[in-house]
């Protein structure tokens, strides 16, 4: 889907180019696959090379409210930074 809305965005871009002429421009072919959409700033990243990232739960009885928890809270948000 995502492909056939940037050849949609090309085609509209440059009408009376040929279809060669538009891949060459905005596609380029890496040992992973061919047709890799990229612009001289930027290149399309797969959904595949994002890392997942966890996020820690807080503990059940923090509360930020309470002195007690007022480390705990400051450790999270060191952690995060």
């Amino acid at each position: 889907m995502i492909f056939k809305t940037l050849w949609r965005w090309v085609k509209r871009r440059h009408p009376t180019k040929s279809k060669g002429w538009r891949k060459k421009r905005y596609f380029t072919q890496t040992a992973t696959g061919d047709w890799i959409f990229e612009s001289k700033k930027n290149k399309m990243l797969f959904a595949s090379d994002t890392k997942i990232v966890r996020h820690v739960l807080i503990k059940f009885k923090a509360n930020p409210y309470m002195q007690e928890f007022e480390e705990y809270y400051r450790m999270r948000k060191r952690a995060v930074c």
